[in-house]
This record gives C-alpha cells, structure tokens and sequence, in this order.
C-alpha cells in the first residue's frame, strides 16, 4: 500500500515522544480498520483491538496492550471485520476517549483517508486535534483543499499539516561546504 505515510507518522512520533519522555503517558489508536499496520510496528497482538470495543466482544482495558516502551501503549485495530468501513460511531469513540483519557497524557490516533472513509470523520470529530498528512507529488492541491473543508465543516480543529515525503534537493556547492 502506498498511502500518505499516516500510520509511519504516528509510530514515529510515539516512538520519539516515548523515548524522550516529553509525556508520561502515551496510548497510540490504531483506527485504520481497513488497512492495520499498527500492530506490526509495535510488536502487538491485532486483537482485542478497538473493533472489539465497539462491537462489544471486548472490554476496553483487555484492548489497551503495553509495547515495549515503559510509557507507550496501543490499541490495535482489533478482530478483522469483512466491512470495517464506517463501524467508527462517532458518539461510541468519544466515550471511549473519554473513558480512556484520564489514564494517558497523550492519544495519537492513526486515520484512513478523510475523503474515501467515514471512519475518519468520525476519528477527526472525536479528536481535540487533527493535523493533515499529505504526501507530496500525489495529492493535488484541490483534493488537500477539499480535506481542509470538509474538517473545518465538522468543527475538528486543524492542528496544520505535515508535508509527507517531500524531496529536498541540495545543490553539489553546498555539499561541498558541508
């Protein structure tokens, strides 16, 4: 799959944050049900996981699993589904949030495409902070305009946007001066 780079993004950022303790507590939510990768990344067991949670097989203390890292923890995705598309109530996640929240002084929250699943509307609607990832070179200007919109319509407060896999080219002078 080559996608905008979110789920890389989230394990990245809660390795680093982890590991310099800027946060006591960190929980990452793997709510990419079509395309998990979370729980490879970390070293997990996919299940129980957060569809477990909501479709009520699973208690949300069994969900949450410890990493390898003291203070990082995660909630894999959970027992595959045959159409995990839109099972993310809005309501239903912001209880769990809510519910979850105190015990960790940071959430991130790993997303599918905004545009091409409800799922992550109901994620960005539930979130205190979303921020946009937007692979450069593949996503059209229009399309990451139209991302923005459809956020700013459902009152999820943009946090900014990360340019994803961007090429930087150094000129040979400078090379020489480094």
């Amino acid at each position: 799959r080559d996608g905008e780079g979110v789920s890389s993004i989230v394990a990245n950022l809660a390795r680093y944050m982890a590991e310099k303790k800027t946060f006591g507590n960190i929980l990452v939510i793997d709510g990419n049900l079509q395309h998990p990768v979370l729980h490879g990344e970390f070293g997990v067991q996919i299940s129980p996981g957060l569809t477990d949670v909501l479709t009520e097989k699973s208690d949300l203390s069994q969900s949450v699993q410890k990493t390898t890292m003291e203070n990082l923890s995660i909630i894999p995705s959970g027992s595959p589904l045959s159409d995990a598309s839109g099972i993310i109530e809005q309501n239903k996640f912001s209880a769990i949030l809510d519910t979850i929240g105190q015990a960790y002084d940071c959430i991130l929250i790993d997303s599918p495409p905004l545009l091409v699943s409800p799922d992550a509307t109901s994620l960005a609607i539930s979130s205190d902070t979303t921020f946009l990832i937007i692979q450069a070179y593949r996503i059209q200007w229009e399309v990451a305009e139209r991302t923005k919109l459809h956020l700013q319509e459902n009152h999820c407060s943009i946090g900014g946007a990360i340019l994803n896999r961007a090429r930087q080219v150094i000129r040979e002078w400078i090379y020489k001066r480094l």
